[in-house]
């Protein structure tokens, strides 16, 4: 689940991993695209999502929208 939602573009060099496989090779910088499994936000911006979802669709679907909303 965590690996669907994505960062925003512009947080995704907030987000950066540097990184040498070994002392000889060059440094790599890696940004991390979407939330990852084990931060301690992971959990929070997951319900973030599937609250807002639940309100950007409660037109197109009511039902699932008042069940998201109540239950997570």
């Amino acid at each position: 689940m965590f690996r669907q939602i994505s960062h925003h573009l512009e947080d995704r060099n907030l987000l950066r991993i540097v990184w040498r496989f070994n002392p000889d090779s060059p440094i790599q910088d890696f940004n991390l695209c979407t939330v990852t499994y084990g931060t301690a936000s992971a959990p929070w911006l997951a319900n973030r999502v599937i609250k807002d979802l639940a309100q950007s669709h409660a037109e197109s679907h009511p039902d699932a929208s008042t069940i998201l909303s109540k239950r997570v």
